[in-house]
């Protein structure tokens, strides 16, 4: 053996951050979700669990000790899907924190705070970011030195690519954010639909930024960079319920407005500061000063939150695409039967079988799938093992794992849920089929 061999199993990396992502029930995408069966997290987007797009992104910048936070009922799936299907790269460390309950995302940063080290990472289970480098958003963080650091991305390019409009729950999405062009400092945060007609701007603000550049197609991505102390804030403020609405428009006026955070301040350890004396770059910032730093996304660039059922099959339109991250067309997928021939913007699952004179188009088919014959299929979504009589037309729809739509069902943006058989000669327009026997 060579004396420079070694097992990769055995490596241990330096952990300079932490990660923390934040994987709810999905109540926005019910049917879609289900507590114990099909979290939110778990989600297939492309025919990939959504919690595996955060994974890789973490992974590509070498951020390594990750912490799942989710509910207690929902835990045990994803527990169950990084043992039995995630491949982890070496030197990983991902643990599921199962809370009982929490009132927001800054209520389960608050409790999972005992267990965070240093600085540390935290993005949704919802977030598709293929086109963010993770590397560089850690590196804007390094050089910049914030106590906190968002990225916002831009709803309003994705509406305007997308080949149908936006859904009445998403209007008003947008926030209205203003920016220092020189320092990449947030210095205003607000929601568009409250100064629609009139802006207001602090005086104070003024003096101290000048120069802000203000942008309304854009919206909190929910990720971030976080100081220790920002959640020890957390936890001396108990009202702060989530991050969007309380942590980050607090932290942000705090750069203009007197704050108390004094003795939080004064107990932050600043590490670039201890390895000024050795840099040749210089040091950025001074952690006793409160400062907030926004990271746009490129209009060109595809970065969505995939948190309700228009945004969830834009995601999967996009991925599904030759230039997405995963590729389309039928080839080469393993025991795949198809009689009809598919564009390059779907993407057709393992095991699947597709009859002739079928015609299917911006779609994400499922592992064994069956599709009848003369199926007509735009903008849907087909989970694992669904079942598809002949004639069937959908458009802008999701059928869950073993759903079944059967001969000469007509429907259009609808949601079917797990295991549930839509009749034949079904018409059906934005509707949810679910058996509610069982409950949400």
């Amino acid at each position: 053996m060579s004396p420079f061999s070694f097992d990769k199993e055995k490596l241990v990396y330096p952990s300079e951050f932490q990660a923390v992502i934040l994987a709810g029930y999905g109540n926005r995408l019910y049917p879609l979700t289900e507590e114990a069966t099909l979290p939110k997290a778990l989600l297939p987007v492309a025919n990939r669990p959504l919690v595996s797009y955060q994974l890789a992104w973490l992974e590509a910048a070498r951020v390594r000790d990750i912490i799942i936070v989710t509910q207690a009922q929902v835990a045990p799936s994803i527990r169950d899907w990084l043992q039995k299907m995630y491949e982890a790269p070496p030197g990983a460390k991902i643990e599921v924190e199962a809370l009982k309950e929490w009132s927001g995302t800054a209520d389960a940063l608050r409790q999972v705070r005992p267990r965070i080290r240093g600085d540390v990472v935290v993005l949704s289970c919802d977030i598709v970011c293929p086109d963010l480098s993770s590397y560089a958003f850690v590196d804007h963080y390094r050089l910049h030195n914030p106590s906190a650091s968002a990225v916002f991305y831009n709803l309003g390019a994705i509406e305007a690519a997308a080949d149908r409009p936006l859904d009445k729950e998403d209007d008003a999405a947008h926030d209205l954010i203003g920016v220092d062009p020189d320092s990449s400092r947030l210095v205003m945060l607000a929601s568009e639909a409250d100064s629609v007609d009139t802006l207001s701007v602090s005086v104070r603000l003024l003096e101290k930024f000048p120069k802000i550049r203000f942008y309304r197609t854009y919206q909190d991505a929910h990720i971030y960079i976080f100081k220790r102390w920002v959640l020890d804030l957390l936890v001396q403020r108990k009202t702060i319920g989530r991050v969007r609405e309380g942590l980050l428009p607090l932290l942000v006026e705090a750069q203009y407005k007197s704050h108390d955070f004094g003795a939080l301040l004064d107990g932050a350890h600043d590490v670039l500061a201890d390895a000024k004396p050795l840099s040749t770059m210089g040091h950025s910032g001074d952690v006793k000063t409160i400062k907030v730093t926004a990271v746009l996304s490129d209009p060109n660039s595809f970065l969505c939150r995939a948190n309700t059922l228009w945004r969830y099959l834009e995601a999967n339109r996009v991925l599904a695409r030759p230039s997405g991250i995963v590729g389309g067309g039928s080839g080469g997928s393993a025991g795949t039967s198809t009689k009809s021939p598919l564009p390059p913007d779907v993407l057709v699952g393992d095991g699947t079988k597709i009859a002739e004179r079928t015609r299917i188009k911006r779609s994400v088919i499922g592992h064994h799938c069956v599709i009848g014959k003369n199926v007509r299929m735009a903008n849907t979504v087909l989970m694992d093992y669904c079942v598809i009589g002949d004639n069937v037309r959908l458009e802008n729809c999701v059928v869950c794992n073993s759903g079944r739509v059967m001969d000469d069902a007509h429907l259009r943006d609808c949601r079917v849920a797990v295991q549930y058989v839509v009749e034949a000669h079904t018409e059906a327009k934005n509707e949810s089929f679910v058996d509610f026997s069982f409950g949400p």
